[in-house]
């Protein structure tokens, strides 16, 4: 974004008649210009009159060709092309009034900082295609800035590619500075950049950007990255400590003022910037080592949840195990038992079927005291393996006769060996 906004005529005025009658210096002209109260198309065309007696004022001034009169004659082509009713394709025209507007930035400078509307509004220009752009005013789009104010009524906005979100915060943000340029005017050069940008950051809840500003007549000023991040800290940072009426207060202060001494002082208790700047990153940066401080601890609980899950899950692995060994040696000992007891009711059976009956039950105790004996070696096999070996074979021996305990064996086998057919 950019904020364009700044010229300073320091020569000795002459008599001419402005657009209103009155005999007028070139600064006054200008000032007339910059306080037009635009409202409609016909309000533009008045605007490029005005620009025109301001430029042959100029010429009669310097009398011959100079490098300050060519810088006029750059001014009045920039005005023209901003109040042309004109528009070129891709592009979207507009007059946002600052009394009504519902712009938020705008909404916040009249009802949170109570700084009263300029009289009229701001010139919008939007060009969703960059090539479009009118030469006049595509020479001020240097590289990475996407929105300028400039001369304070008039606004351009490189809208090629941009979401409809960014282009909503551009405008917003350079409302802020449309807003307040008319209403300081002239006076706008006496408050610094920080506090231009850092309001409208402020107010717009735009994101950072790059931003050039370059005042009529002078030098280019740049503002990189690491400028509007700090702006962006430090509006941040009187936010947190002093809240939304401190800032509000600080705000209006400085606009009262047309300085910003008076308000550091009163509402941050900061002499200078560099002061204010200082506490801004120092609290920024007692921010960050509390929130890594919140971080490590995060981490650290997660690793002793984790830690506690695993022993949990560990532990009731063990009760399991713990369990089904019980159950295989209580299930061992109980079909042993049985099949005792067969065998025994066979040796007093007196007829051959009830031999037989007894002889097949006795069979079958003897199969499940043998799977039994498997689910036993499963439950200690990865812990003992040579007592699981022991189990499997006394198994073996007991029903090798036996398919199911045969298939068993090879199962358990397999689960312990970690095979997973």
């Amino acid at each position: 974004m950019t904020a364009i906004f700044f010229c300073a005529l320091g020569r000795a005025p002459s008599a001419k008649t402005s657009q209103n009658g009155a005999q007028g210096s070139p600064v006054n002209l200008l000032e007339e210009l910059l306080n037009y109260p635009i409202e409609n198309s016909g309000d533009m065309g008045a605007v490029t009159e005005l620009c025109g007696l301001f430029l042959v004022d100029m010429k009669e001034r310097l009398g011959s060709e100079t490098k300050d009169l060519d810088n006029f004659r750059a001014f009045a082509s920039e005005v023209s092309a901003f109040t042309s009713s004109e528009t070129v394709p891709g592009e979207r025209l507009s007059i946002v009034n600052f009394a009504d507007s519902n712009d938020k930035a705008i909404r916040r400078l009249r009802d949170q900082i109570k700084l009263p509307p300029p009289r009229g509004g701001a010139v919008v220009r939007i060009y969703h295609v960059k090539g479009e752009i009118p030469p006049p005013i595509s020479r001020l789009f240097t590289e990475n800035v996407e929105g300028i104010t400039r001369w304070c009524r008039f606004i351009a906005i490189d809208a090629d590619g941009m979401a409809d979100d960014e282009l909503k915060d551009t405008i917003s943000h350079e409302l802020t500075h449309a807003y307040i340029c008319s209403t300081l005017g002239l006076h706008s050069d006496t408050l610094p950049v920080w506090f231009h940008e850092g309001v409208a950051l402020y107010l717009s809840d735009a994101k950072d950007r790059y931003v050039s500003q370059t005042p009529f007549g002078e030098g280019r000023i740049a503002s990189t990255p690491a400028d509007y991040d700090e702006y962006h800290i430090v509006f941040n940072y009187l936010y947190h400590a002093f809240g939304e009426d401190g800032v509000s207060e600080f705000v209006r202060r400085a606009l009262e003022d047309r300085s910003v001494s008076g308000a550091l002082q009163s509402v941050a208790g900061e002499k200078t910037y560099d002061g204010l700047r200082m506490t801004a990153f120092t609290w920024r940066d007692d921010r960050k080592k509390k929130a890594a401080e919140v971080i490590y601890g995060l981490i650290a609980l997660a690793a002793l949840i984790v830690v506690f899950f695993a022993y949990r899950r560990r532990a009731r692995a063990q009760a399991t195990k713990a369990r089904e060994l019980h159950q295989a040696e209580k299930d061992e000992i109980i079909h042993i038992n049985m099949a005792v007891h067969e065998i025994d009711l066979v040796m007093e059976a007196t007829t051959t079927p009830e031999k037989t009956e007894h002889a097949q039950k006795a069979i079958a105790e003897i199969e499940k005291t043998a799977l039994a004996m498997v689910h036993h070696a499963l439950a200690v096999g990865k812990e003992d393996r040579p007592q699981a070996e022991r189990l499997f074979k006394e198994a073996w021996e007991k029903a090798k006769w036996s398919p199911q305990v045969r298939g068993a064996i090879q199962k358990a086998q397999n689960e312990i060996n970690g095979i997973r057919l």
